[in-house]
């Protein structure tokens, strides 16, 4: 489970104020395998399937605008690792990430679909 909040303040053009408040609650159960290539690189190849709720709040001097929404999505991601010392990496590597659902308070879908590269950097004890 997780919980995301946001928050950020836009000017237009004109010099209007407009602030955002946004809320995720969620649960995304991830799986992965770190995979050795050698004693320096691994592959490290996971998926996800997420589904959560959004709650955002835009307000600006003509009003609020409430705006809640529910998710479901999938992602995988492909980085390769270097692991300069022990129980330390940094890697790199493109993702997928597709939103199976996005309906509104309204019931109108808007589905997503991003493709990209991420930056992994990490460690444990």
């Amino acid at each position: 489970m997780f919980i995301s909040h946001q928050e950020g303040t836009t000017f237009s053009s004109n010099g209007a104020q407009t602030n955002t408040d946004s809320m995720l609650v969620g649960f995304a159960p991830r799986l992965g395998v770190n995979l050795p290539l050698t004693a320096l690189l691994s592959f490290w190849p996971q998926a996800e399937v997420g589904f959560g709720t959004v709650a955002t709040n835009w307000t600006s001097g003509l009003g609020t605008n409430e705006h809640t929404r529910t998710r479901s999505w999938v992602q995988i991601s492909a980085p390769f690792l270097i692991h300069p010392v022990s129980h330390f990496f940094v890697g790199a590597g493109p993702y997928l990430f597709h939103e199976l659902s996005d309906a509104d308070q309204n019931g109108y879908e808007n589905e997503a679909t991003t493709l990209g590269s991420s930056l992994v950097l990490g460690g444990w004890l």
